[in-house]
């Protein structure tokens, strides 16, 4: 996606031009934000959330979903860029969960094609890390599926890692399990048009969907130029949290990363003040 985004009123026109008309004018009926997209992003949006997601509503009835029940507190990190360090971040959060409960914490990242059986993370021993498929075929959903159910059996805090290619199915089943899900994304057209889509799934459940909260993350000197209130007013979920990249021994990030990880974990604190004060 190249910065292109243009914000158009009812009458406005766009011109692309086309290979066999040589030109067609769209003209906004209503106030629209439209998104110039490169043929390879296209693609790759296509790839994951699939043609279902780019139809016309049907007036058919939609199907209805029943989330799974699950143990283990399931937390979902999304990144929707790929130059968000999701790595570093999603270990942060799992150490901050495995400090401040003294359990093991599980680190599942869902994605590729082939799976990983659990094994302790390097450096990390209250860390496990696991790999599973992103359930590209019906087998493989249906492996996932079994994949996610184990680990909310097995294990009391689950940090799970989508990876930015998975498939849009992946991230309905995950929908089905966790608590709570967190897109990571930029400042950048294809952040916000898959931010959009992500929200259509999760809406489809209606009141069975977990909380979808928005993470951005900027750049060091990076301003925000209104995104917070965009997001809340066309996807009608506030930012959750800015993520500010460390640099020069700056703490910003870990102090956010760590209060996230309170979070997930159900241990988030603060001060109470007695009754009367200012």
């Amino acid at each position: 996606v190249q910065r292109h985004d243009t914000v158009m009123l009812p009458g406005d026109t766009i011109a692309e031009t086309q290979p066999v008309t040589n030109r067609t004018t769209l003209r906004a009926l209503v106030d629209s934000t439209v998104f110039r997209l490169s043929r390879e992003g296209f693609q790759r949006l296509l790839h994951r959330w699939s043609a279902p997601a780019f139809k016309a509503q049907s007036t058919n009835t939609p199907e209805i979903i029943v989330p799974r029940r699950t143990r283990g507190r399931m937390a979902c990190l999304m990144p929707l860029s790929e130059s968000i360090p999701s790595e570093e971040i999603v270990l942060a959060i799992a150490r901050t969960v495995e400090t401040e409960t003294r359990q093991p914490v599980l680190r599942l990242h869902v994605g590729g094609t082939r799976d990983e059986s659990p094994r302790p993370l390097p450096g990390h021993p209250g860390i496990v890390f696991q790999r599973i498929a992103d359930g590209g075929s019906s087998r493989a959903l249906e492996a996932l599926a079994r994949g996610l159910d184990r680990a909310a059996e097995e294990f009391a805090h689950v940090v799970v890692e989508l990876a930015p290619d998975a498939s849009g199915l992946a991230f309905r089943e995950i929908l089905r399990h966790c608590r709570t899900v967190y897109p990571l994304l930029r400042q950048d057209g294809e952040s916000l048009f898959e931010l959009n889509l992500l929200v259509r799934e999760a809406d489809a459940l209606g009141a069975a969907a977990p909380p979808i909260k928005p993470l951005v993350y900027l750049g060091h000197s990076e301003n925000a130029h209104g995104l917070s209130r965009y997001i809340e007013e066309t996807i009608k979920r506030p930012v959750h949290f800015y993520l500010r990249e460390a640099v020069d021994g700056d703490q910003r990030l870990q102090a956010t990363l760590r209060r996230l990880g309170r979070e997930i974990c159900g241990l988030t604190v603060g001060p109470a003040l007695p009754s009367g004060a200012a």
